[in-house]
Parts: structure tokens; C-alpha cells; sequence
């Protein structure tokens, strides 16, 4: 299991412990990564949205991949 602590998130004054669990062997160095939304939402312009409130545009790969489709 994999621990990531978070001391800028606070609720109720109590910081929050997030667990990750890792379905496969992690190596030193490895990118890890997390979603913010349901990253099975299959429509790229819904995915957008859905990361507006974050203030970022997502620079995975596949969004990435499916911006540049859309620009063709």
C-alpha cells in the first residue's frame, strides 16, 4: 500500500489521510498518477468540463491524443 499525505487539506481542523492501493508493483522512479474525475467518461469534451473547477486542462495521454483528433 502506498501512504500520500496531504497536511494542506484540512477538514473539520483535522488533516485528511488519502490510501492508495496499487494493483501492481511500483518502482522507484515510476510516474504515478490520479484522477480528479471518472476517467471511464468516454466523451473528451465531458471530461473538460468536469476538470474546469480544478483550474487545469488535463495533459494525460489520451486527452491529449483525443484533443488532437479534435482538432483535425
Amino acid at each position: 500500500m502506498i501512504l500520500f499525505f496531504f497536511p494542506s487539506i484540512v477538514k473539520n481542523d483535522q488533516p485528511i489521510e488519502i490510501h492508495f492501493i496499487a494493483l501492481k508493483n511500483i518502482k522507484k522512479g515510476d510516474e504515478l498518477n490520479f484522477s480528479y474525475i471518472d476517467s471511464n467518461v468516454i466523451n473528451y469534451q465531458t471530461r473538460r468540463e468536469m476538470l474546469k473547477d480544478y483550474g487545469f486542462v488535463c495533459q494525460c495521454p489520451r486527452c491529449l491524443k483525443e484533443e488532437k483528433l479534435e482538432k483535425e
